[in-house]
This record gives C-alpha cells, structure tokens and sequence, in this order.
C-alpha cells in the first residue's frame, strides 16, 4: 500500500526491517557530500505543515516501511523534485509504483514536471524512464585538492548581486547557454523557468557578469558547514572566459573552505577551465525529468470522450 507519510508511521522505523539504506535520490545541496541515513527527526519533520510544498510517501506492508519518497516544490509549484527516495531491497519491485505516484502526488498541487538526480549508472534509472522520466542531461562534480594556485592575471570579472530588473536578462542567457532539448523539459517560458530552479536550503550568494549591457555569466554559492558548493551559467560566445570565471568564484570563496562545482553536460566550457584550473572531477549524476499531466478538479469539466 502506498500512502501519504503520517506521524503515527514514526514507531515502524523502530521494528527490525526498517529503512537502513542511503538516500538515493539527490539534491543539489546533498552532491557534494555522501549519501545521508534516514533518522527519526527528518521522518517527523515531513510529515509536519506545510504539507502543500512537499509531499512523503510511504511504501507500507504490514509493520513495516519498505520504501520512503519526498517530493517538495522547487522555487515555484510549477516544478517539482523527487528530493529524497529511500527503498529496500525487498520493494525493487514496487519502486516504479512508487515513483509514478510521486508524479501524481506534484501534479495535484500544480506541478508540470518532475526533477529526479541519481549517482550516474544507478540501476533506478532504468526504472525510473520505466515510470515516466527522460534523461535530461549529466552533472559532474568537480572539487579543489588543496589551496587555491596563485596566478599572475590582473584581469578580474566585474561581478555583481543580481537585482529584480535583472530576471529577463538571465532568462535570456538560460535560452542561449542551455540546449533546446533541455530547455523543451525543464521550462519553456519565463514562468517555468523562474520555477525550475532549484531552491537552495542553505547561505546564497548570487552574482552576474554584465558584458557590454547584457548578462553574460551567472554565478552562485551555496554555503553550509565549512562546504561551499558553486554552479554558474555562461553564454557560449564567453566560453574563452571559463577560466576566470573558475579563478573569480575561488578568490571569492578562498582558501578556508572547501568546494564543490556543480558542472552540468552542456557546459563544457566550464568543466574545461575548471580542470585548466587544477580541479578534479570526483562523481557525476544523472539529471531525469518527468512532465506531468494537470489533474482535472472537476469531473464534470473533463473532456468526453468520443
């Protein structure tokens, strides 16, 4: 039986069988540190308000939880996140039952797509495509080894916060940085792209780069227990300037933390001067998204059917 997750479900955590397994599901603020074991706080706190952002769902039979999934909204209720997805070894077959109930749980609150990250080569990809996904593109993740490497260049970006007047300008490097084939998944319109992105849970940091009036590169830094994670958004024609944008973000970080960089396929620019730059990439992810069909309120305002 799958179900909505309840309070009372807490004591089955408790009974030998219980869910002991990572997650396997991953956000953006979990790719840079190892999978995290499911605990009895995080299973209370899902099932406390606001319900309507995030939605826990509980595979259960008899005693016993065989597999847990989470879906929250990103920054809009348009699109949503598979954020946590704990199975057991004896539901694998039920996970794809699982999954296409996560879709129909987001779509009743509006949603219109799906986002699922898991380790590259999971065996839950197949299923996951099974149930609806289609792969959408691969993120690698890059970190530094050591301090940051001094250089000689005097050349600096001239960054700055990004302001409310600055959206149409970013939704428009979006279009030219980021492939049709994505863009046909994670969001069309401005509507749905300012939904899509991922809504970070921890200290934000934003900047852009204006180049000749139009904004050419788009950095952000996500910090959290001495672990800086960065991504960053850079127009194709600016691909030359990879390397300083990597050198920008460092010196703006600097040498106490360390850091992680979110580098998705079709950026190679920026994996290319982040490798120039002495980084390694340690792990990449599989990036799979869901479109999901609206949910009829009414019965009666359903279309007939011939």
């Amino acid at each position: 039986m799958i179900r909505q997750l309840r309070l009372s479900d807490l004591p089955r955590q408790l009974l030998p069988g219980r869910l002991t397994g990572p997650d396997l599901a991953f956000t953006r603020e979990a790719m840079a540190g190892n999978a995290p074991r499911l605990s009895l706080l995080e299973l209370a706190r899902w099932t406390m308000p606001p319900i309507f952002l995030q939605q826990p769902l509980a595979l259960i039979e008899g005693f016993k939880i065989r597999a847990l999934a989470v879906v929250r909204a990103r920054a809009g209720l348009r699109s949503w996140e598979l954020s946590h997805l704990y199975p057991s070894s004896v539901a694998a077959q039920h996970i794809g039952e699982l999954l296409e109930w996560t879709g129909a749980q987001a779509a009743s609150q509006g949603g219109e797509r799906l986002f699922l990250r898991l380790e590259a080569g999971s065996p839950l990809e197949v299923v996951a495509r099974r149930s609806g996904f289609f792969p959408g593109f691969i993120e690698e993740v890059f970190e530094r080894r050591g301090p940051r490497e001094p250089s000689d260049r005097t050349m600096h970006l001239q960054l700055r916060p990004p302001s409310v007047a600055d959206q149409y300008g970013l939704f428009r490097l979006y279009n030219a940085a980021v492939p049709a084939s994505v863009r046909s998944m994670s969001g069309l319109t401005l509507d749905q792209w300012r939904d899509s992105q991922e809504r970070p849970l921890r200290r934000v940091t934003e900047y852009v780069w204006d180049r000749d009036g139009e904004i050419a590169g788009w950095l952000r830094m996500v910090r959290h227990e001495g672990m800086t994670t960065v991504d960053a958004l850079l127009h194709p024609r600016e691909a030359d300037r990879a390397f300083l944008v990597c050198e920008e973000a460092a010196r703006l970080v600097g040498d106490d933390e360390a850091i992680a960089w979110l580098v998705p396929g079709y950026q190679p620019a920026m994996a290319w001067g982040l490798r120039k730059a002495g980084w390694q990439a340690t792990n990449s992810y599989a990036v799979l998204i869901r479109t999901l069909a609206k949910g009829v309120r009414e019965l009666s305002m359903s279309p007939a059917r011939a």
